[in-house]
């Protein structure tokens, strides 16, 4: 079918652009006490009226930039950071229509100044509590505010329709039908950070759910493995964390087709970069 007339998303691609380091015990206490690389995954689809989508920005050379000076210089030291040989913004990507934010953490936003003239949409609630976020403020919410050019417009995602989703999501009951045509939804997924949203894409054999940061691994949803109470440092609400973080096991557990890509799941990465389904 041409991709022109298609009614499902395809050309789902997975990229990473980085990777930072940590204890791997401290997002799922199942884990051993050595650090491990936590990917900065992205990925783009294509919408057959709306044309290339990117999912986040990940890490970019601008990251180093914009944490150079005290107090943004401290996230370096808590997450020590490699930025990928094999991946650029120029050369990597399809030609990019739509860039789509999860949220306003470092990590997601490296390369988001490489798409001015592009149409982005956010959380307006994720993008106001940050927005006027400078110093201790901002590090306080990993937010680095060098890393969104001023006056970046936005496209909003509560400007579109909240509206019921498919029996097939349950738990996940309502989100955002982004385009009007039930092909990408966007959910809440509140924990990590309060706005934080994934989305749900339609493919022609099943539903992808890209879930940002709800879980740092498909593998602690599979086997609900919560982190270690410390990691609530990089959580905004633990008890919204949590719940979302069940929902995505129940998700998980009720409908195993359908496939939950975590951003820093390295597992995930591994498995898909050579293997990019055909999804059209």
């Amino acid at each position: 079918m041409d991709k022109t007339t298609a009614s499902y998303i395809s050309s789902l691609n997975i990229y990473k652009t980085g990777e930072c380091f940590q204890l791997g015990k401290l997002t799922d206490h199942t884990n051993p006490w050595k650090k491990q690389s936590f990917p900065a995954l992205i990925f783009s689809f294509y919408h057959p009226q709306k044309g290339n989508i990117l999912f986040d920005t990940g890490y970019d050379s601008a990251y180093f930039s914009a944490s150079k000076k005290f107090p943004y210089r401290l996230y370096r030291f808590v997450t020590p950071v490699k930025l990928c040989d094999d991946f650029s913004f120029k050369i990597s990507l399809p030609p990019i229509d739509i860039v789509l934010i999860s949220h306003f953490h470092a990590d997601h936003l490296g390369g988001l100044y490489f798409f001015k003239d592009t149409q982005k949409i956010c959380s307006k609630q994720e993008w106001e509590s940050v927005r006027d976020k400078k110093g201790l403020k901002a590090l306080k919410r990993a937010y680095l505010p060098d890393l969104v050019p001023p006056n970046f417009p936005f496209s909003f995602v509560e400007d579109t329709s909240l509206v019921r989703l498919p029996d097939e999501l349950f738990p996940f009951t309502r989100g955002y039908d982004l385009f009007g045509d039930s092909l990408v939804y966007a959910v809440h997924l509140p924990g990590h950070t309060n706005y934080q949203y994934g989305v749900f894409l339609k493919t022609k054999r099943r539903w992808v759910l890209l879930c940002a940061d709800a879980s740092w691994s498909l593998r602690s949803i599979e086997q609900h493995s919560l982190p270690l109470p410390f990691a609530r440092l990089a959580i905004e609400d633990w008890h919204a964390y949590v719940k979302t973080f069940t929902k995505l096991n129940q998700l998980h557990s009720k409908n195993k087709n359908i496939l939950i890509f975590p951003s820093h799941c390295e597992a995930t990465y591994l498995k898909w970069k050579d293997t990019l389904e055909t999804l059209d």
